[in-house]
């Protein structure tokens, strides 16, 4: 059980880490996750990044992306979450 975990769009270099706790379900943290995509834009789908290793997750996003000629162009972008347990060093 992945105790790390990082929510990441590179084209929009948005990173976020999360740290999940032993007593928190996983409808819980799905919910959280959710919300957290709400607030970017319109969430259209959600799937397995592998489907053999279902180890990470890609959404896909619609957001408003402005420009001079369309203020209301919109771009599709990939969300992705993955264990992220190997990418975190803590010193005690």
């Amino acid at each position: 059980q992945n105790v790390y975990h990082m929510l990441l769009c590179r084209e929009l270099n948005y990173y976020t880490l999360f740290h999940r706790n032993y007593g928190l379900n996983i409808d819980c943290f799905g919910t959280v996750i959710e919300e957290i995509l709400d607030n970017q834009g319109l969430w259209i789908t959600a799937n397995w990044a592998n489907e053999e290793t279902r180890d990470a997750i890609e959404y896909w996003v619609k957001i408003k992306q402005p420009t001079e000629k369309d203020a209301e162009h919109e771009e599709v972008y990939c969300f992705i979450l993955f264990p992220y347990d190997a990418g975190v060093v803590e010193v005690y």
